[in-house]
Order: structure tokens, then sequence, then C-alpha cells
């Protein structure tokens, strides 16, 4: 049985070939093993360790987003801080500053 494996180009197209077939015609389309783009994609999706900062690192953080928090905040307050902001931003909620600057219109 012929060994295929998926393979994909820079526009997303996908298709499955036999290594033989992406070895002498695919590659020079631009097709690229699937695997091997999902290994490269890892170290972008690696999350911030906000344990491992220091309160400098993320007070720096939180200001950049825009988060308010108290200047006498401890290094765990602040981390948990950070990960409620860092979880708001990858689930699309709307941060907290803007539900309260732009409450919806009340009709009447």
């Amino acid at each position: 049985m012929a060994d295929l494996r998926d393979y994909v180009n820079k526009d997303g197209y996908r298709i499955r070939a036999t290594t033989r077939a992406y070895e002498l015609y695919y590659r020079k389309q631009g097709f690229r093993p699937v695997e091997a783009l999902q290994q490269e994609q890892k170290p972008e999706a690696a999350k911030l360790s906000f344990a491992k900062m220091n309160i400098v690192e993320l007070k720096k953080y939180l200001t950049e987003r825009g988060i308010p928090f108290e200047a006498k905040a401890k290094r765990e307050e602040l981390a948990a801080a950070c990960e409620a902001a860092d979880n708001r931003t990858v689930s699309g909620e709307k941060p907290e500053e803007d539900i309260k600057d732009n409450p919806d219109p009340v009709e009447e």
C-alpha cells in the first residue's frame, strides 16, 4: 500500500499524496507537509508564564493592555490579573473597562 500523507500549500489547499509524488511534483509547487507546519506553529502558541515574571514585568504587561491594577499589589495578585486578562482576550470577551465606557443603549 502506498504511504499517503497530507500536504498543504501557502493558500491553505490540502492534498493527500504519496511521499514520492510529493518529492517529484508537489514540493516544486510550494506544498509542505502538514506535520512540519504544525511543529513550526507550536512555539508561537506557547503561552506566557506569568508565574515566572517579576513584578515590574507583570505591571508592564498590565499597563500595555490598559488593565487597571493597584500599585501595592503583590506578585501573585498581578499574575492572577494577567491570567484573567489573557483568558479574556483568547475567549474574545470585552475587557471590563470597554463595557463600562460603552454601555448598551437603553431603548425607551
